[in-house]
């Protein structure tokens, strides 16, 4: 059901807000007028949703991404926690696969075993390791 949010907690006691915040299951419903759009939108931000931590290591592996295709999706099926993405690239005229391992929230400790993973099922073929924020 639709429920209707309180002004921002800054917002003076018994004060009525220009246009109010509704909030129907997970969906804000926000007003089309661009000044209140832009307000409620920056109170749902700064009130309702917390920001989160993303941690991200990126490693470059030197092999083509299609030989890798079954290592890593056993390393994903192993950490349902983190996010794992991979893509090609050429580097020093080698084909590379580069693999991104993304931890929610700061779970550093996801994220490590994930990338502690990726090293065991890579190991000499992984050029670097890289710490992105």
């Amino acid at each position: 059901g639709a429920q209707l949010l309180p002004p921002s907690p800054d917002a003076p006691a018994g004060a009525k807000p220009e246009w109010p915040l509704l909030l129907c299951g997970n969906v804000f419903v926000l007003p089309g007028v661009p000044k209140f759009f832009q307000t409620k939108f920056d109170t749902i931000l700064r009130v309702y949703i917390p920001p989160q931590r993303i941690a991200t290591r990126r490693l470059t592996i030197a092999a083509p991404e299609p030989s890798l295709v079954t290592s890593l999706d056993a390393v994903v099926a192993q950490h349902p926690d983190v996010k794992i993405g991979s893509y090609p690239v050429e580097q020093e005229g080698r084909e590379c696969t580069v693999v991104t391992v993304e931890g929610r929230g700061g779970d550093s400790e996801a994220l490590l075993k994930a990338v502690e993973a990726m090293e065991a099922a890579f190991g000499g073929k992984i050029v670097s390791v890289d710490e992105i924020d």
